[in-house]
């Protein structure tokens, strides 16, 4: 009846062991140690006792003991074991574990992007019985990147429980280094530093005005974007989207917010021109403003250089003052140099609308083509003009704020703002008026 027993327990192990793809183990075929399984690959584990002449023999799993049993059964929802056999001819001491190869994606995002540029720290997770391998070759659990790269890191189980491979694009986001108005065209120019190593990765730009109208779509490697809208508004915003090839946009939180202003006065006495120069507030840009350069404009796309100022400190407000003679018979254009984060200088231009036509064009009045008065005036006052049929008044920034004819020559008007303004009788001169 016992030997009945005993081929009863062997055939209903083996039917277990197939029908639930349980892996087998045989007493007197092995040796003590460690052993593992992948309890993905196994329903559990059946022991057998292997010696056929023993007449008493036990197990001890997990410190329960089992008596004179031909076979044990450990089921995988344990993740380890520990197994002794006492038999007739010797003793078993086992360790088994069913490894598991359940491991999350250590990174949130499929790319990283870092504006300003700085290092990353990449982790893996840490798990027992698994080895790390970076795509750099290291084989630690953290690794610092220092420049934009495709990062991937494979993490494998050493008992051949399972293999996965992360990767994360660390970006480093479009480099704007000037935004503002065009001196040729007169539109609006963004403008970002083209990066070789980012040449593979990106496809184009996309540049957005006023955040949500599409203003359109130019190669990244032109490194340029020159709005085509008309109107005389330049204080527009704009957005920037990096095209990666696979069509991905990447939105730059890059805003253009008004264009370099200047601001003229002239002091006649020592003939200076005197201006004051503020820059736009641009977000998204790595460079620093190291010097202007000061240029005359007659017309032609080769600029006449006049002078070089190194701006002291820093800040977004600049004093200079310049000859009046450089600029008589041109208009000013300021050369703003920017030192990016590779040491490299790149030049921006921007077109201060200041246009001084001769030395004698700018006086106080004194000739006998035209006559202005009062002068100064106060704010509101009447001003008489007598002697010029055809006028234009403008700003110091070269808006033209009144334009006038006259049949006998006489003009009378108000400006209410207080200001340098200039007077322009066409063909014969320019006179200043001065309202308080």
């Amino acid at each position: 009846m016992k030997k009945l027993f005993i081929i009863i327990a062997v055939l209903a192990s083996t039917v277990l062991a197939q029908a639930q793809n349980y892996a087998t183990m045989y007493m007197d075929s092995i040796q003590s140690g460690d052993f593992h399984y992948c309890s993905d690959e196994v329903d559990g584990l059946i022991l057998y006792r292997g010696e056929p002449n023993c007449t008493s023999w036990y197990f001890v799993v997990n410190d329960e003991v089992i008596q004179n049993v031909e076979s044990i059964v450990l089921d995988n929802s344990e993740w380890y074991n520990y197994v002794v056999y006492h038999g007739c001819q010797y003793i078993r001491y086992m360790d088994i574990y069913f490894e598991t190869f359940d491991v999350q994606n250590p990174f949130a995002e499929p790319i990283i992007w870092k504006h300003p540029w700085e290092s990353v720290v990449l982790n893996a997770p840490h798990m027992y019985g698994c080895e790390v391998h970076w795509y750099n070759d290291s084989t630690g659990y953290e690794i610092e990147v220092t420049e934009p790269d495709t990062c991937s890191v494979t993490i494998t189980n050493i008992y051949g429980c399972g293999s996965e491979i992360f990767s994360v694009c660390v970006y480093d986001n479009i480099e704007i280094y000037r935004a503002g108005s065009d001196y040729l065209t007169g539109r609006n120019k963004i403008t970002w530093i083209v990066d070789p190593a980012m040449a593979s990765v990106y496809d184009s730009v996309k540049v957005m005005r006023d955040v949500y109208i599409m203003a359109g779509c130019v190669p990244y490697q032109d490194g340029e974007f020159i709005d085509n809208i008309t109107s005389d508004d330049r204080s527009h915003m704009y957005q920037i989207f990096g095209i990666l090839p696979d069509g991905t946009e990447c939105p730059i939180i890059s805003y253009k917010k008004g264009t370099p202003y200047c601001r003229f006065e002239e002091n006649l006495s020592d003939s200076t021109l005197y201006m004051a120069i503020n820059l736009p507030y641009i977000e998204g840009g790595q460079s620093t403003l190291a010097y202007f350069n000061v240029y005359k404009y007659t017309g032609s796309p080769d600029l006449i250089p006049v002078d070089t100022y190194i701006i002291p400190g820093s800040g977004d407000v600049y004093l200079t003052s310049y000859s009046l003679s450089n600029f008589y018979d041109g208009q000013a254009i300021i050369g703003f140099v920017f030192i990016d984060r590779r040491g490299h200088e790149q030049e921006a231009f921007t077109n201060l609308s200041m246009y001084i036509t001769n030395p004698d064009g700018i006086n106080e009045n004194e000739g006998n083509s035209f006559k202005v008065y009062p002068n100064p005036v106060s704010s509101g006052g009447i001003v008489t003009i007598e002697g010029a049929t055809r006028l234009t008044i403008s700003n110091t920034i070269g808006q033209t704020v009144y334009e006038s004819y006259s049949q006998d020559g006489t003009h009378r008007l108000s400006i209410e703002y207080p200001g340098i303004y200039f007077i322009k009788s066409y063909g014969v001169e320019t006179k200043k008026l001065i309202i308080k």
